[in-house]
């Protein structure tokens, strides 16, 4: 019970402090599944190819190294059904350029900006905006987010008769046992999803 209780105040303590984390890191990450989308209806003219017969991917290496003769090409990526030109990854000195290029011509069609709603959602996901530091708290909150987890699956645990019923919510008890229900109950049922989240966060 002493162990049960002190696993309670540190899952406790652990959501309220990083539940504004999780919501915003949730939310960008959602947002982010639509990056494309946004990308196009940003930046129209980058995704429209031109009619006709796609080149081959040597053409379009060709393309590139000639626009960028003294620059570094790190990675080519052929047209998907979401974009529909291609993508090059340019390295220039420190500074790393996203170029689409026309999938049947080969002609640059433009790069896409280090600024823009995208990229600062990206940068918000990924590293808090804070760059390194903002990783590494990140990190850190992954790291929360699986204490999190573990802590109430343990808390959880009815016994070994009755676990059963710790997967089921009782609606005709009063309210505050219902939401206590309905928290252990959500929580155990996507405690693998949160886990996963967490290590692949981490």
């Amino acid at each position: 019970m002493f162990l049960r209780r002190a696993l309670f105040q540190v899952h406790l303590w652990s959501g309220i402090s990083v539940g504004f984390y999780i919501v915003l890191v949730c939310v960008t990450g959602a947002a982010l599944v639509f990056r494309i989308d946004m990308q196009r209806a940003t930046f129209p003219h980058l995704f429209t190819p031109s009619p006709g017969k796609p080149a081959d991917a040597a053409t379009i290496l060709d393309r590139v190294r000639e626009a960028f003769p003294d620059d570094r090409i790190s990675g080519i990526d052929a047209p998907t059904t979401g974009r529909p030109t291609f993508l090059a990854y340019v390295v220039r000195g420190r500074s790393f350029l996203t170029i689409l290029l026309d999938p049947v011509t080969g002609r640059v069609l433009g790069e896409l900006p280090d600024r823009s709603i995208v990229r600062t959602v990206q940068d918000l996901h990924f590293d808090l905006l804070g760059g390194r530091t903002g990783r590494t708290i990140n990190g850190i909150g992954a790291c929360v987010l699986l204490a999190l987890g573990v802590t109430g699956a343990v808390i959880w645990w009815p016994g070994r008769s009755s676990w059963r019923g710790g997967f089921r919510v009782n609606v005709r008890r009063g309210w505050k046992r219902v939401n206590w229900e309905l928290h252990s109950a959500i929580g155990i049922w996507t405690l693998a999803l949160i886990a996963m989240w967490a290590v692949t966060g981490i």
